[in-house]
């Protein structure tokens, strides 16, 4: 009975070793007599910004996935010192794959951190912004003998460029541990990360462009009657002026060629 209950013992430990791996995620610890097993994941790469004007944002990309570790723990004491050791052996197996065999002096501020998470997701890009219209061409102004044109309509903005989704996170990967029974005290020294990666951000939208200006109609012209009388007469005069310069080069004909003016009034 009694070897009975020590095996049941001794199983509820191991299960309690494996659940604080898969439920202790804190990122931060102490450096000083620590040990940090990396395993996480690659970080995605980001979406690059559309160009020009109304470019569209290109695509970002997943997240790495994380490895996954084995590690068995022992106790060991120095000699010397007497003071507590812990060594740590396994292996890293997946995209960052490596052997491990550390030792490290443990006090009470000491953890083993083993960062087992996905990496992050890639952000997406923003797209760019659209192009501003030109502005429309002014109107001809009125004259007392046209009327004023009307100015010309602006043109439409560009459109603008389309955003990028960020990506998902990297898989978390698992971790496995492996405490002889005696030592199940060093579970406490366990830091496990092995949460999956956050997802990317989404990138936004680029501003569409602004239309252009409409332009302004011609201006107006205004006269009064007098204004408008006193150039007929000023026509008139110099249709006069004209006709008598005309005359007199006609009489000035008539006497190079001799001929009485008599003549012509008969």
């Amino acid at each position: 009975m009694a070897l009975k209950k020590a095996s049941t013992l001794k199983a509820i430990k191991q299960l309690s070793t494996f659940l604080t791996c898969l439920s202790l995620t804190t990122n931060s610890f102490s450096q000083q007599n620590s040990a940090a097993i990396d395993a996480s994941g690659t970080r995605g790469s980001d979406a690059r910004d559309g160009s020009g004007y109304g470019g569209d944002a290109g695509r970002s990309t997943r997240g790495g996935d994380a490895s996954n570790v084995t590690v068995k723990l022992s106790d060991m004491v120095s000699g010397a010192t007497s003071r507590a050791t812990v060594r740590i052996t396994g292996e890293v197996s997946g995209l960052r794959n490596s052997s491990i065999d550390k030792e490290i002096t443990i006090d009470s501020n000491s953890l083993i951190h083993i960062d087992a998470s996905g990496g992050h997701g890639g952000d997406g890009g923003r797209g760019a912004d659209g192009r501003d219209g030109r502005d429309g061409s002014d109107g001809r102004d009125a004259t007392k003998y046209s009327n004023g044109t009307d100015g010309q309509d602006g043109e439409d903005g560009g459109p603008a460029g389309a955003g990028s989704a960020g990506s998902d996170g990297g898989r978390g990967g698992y971790v496995q541990v492996y405490i002889p029974v005696e030592d199940i005290h060093l579970a406490l020294l366990l830091n496990c990360n092995v949460s999956g990666g956050d997802g990317g951000s989404a990138g936004r939208h680029g501003t569409p462009g602004s239309g252009g200006h409409g332009g302004s109609g011609g201006s107006s012209h205004s006269w009064t009657e007098q204004d408008m009388m006193k150039s007929v007469r000023q026509d008139i005069e110099v249709i006069l002026t004209l006709e008598e310069v005309a005359a007199v080069m006609v009489l000035q004909e008539l006497q190079l060629m001799e001929i009485p003016l008599e003549a012509l009034a008969e």
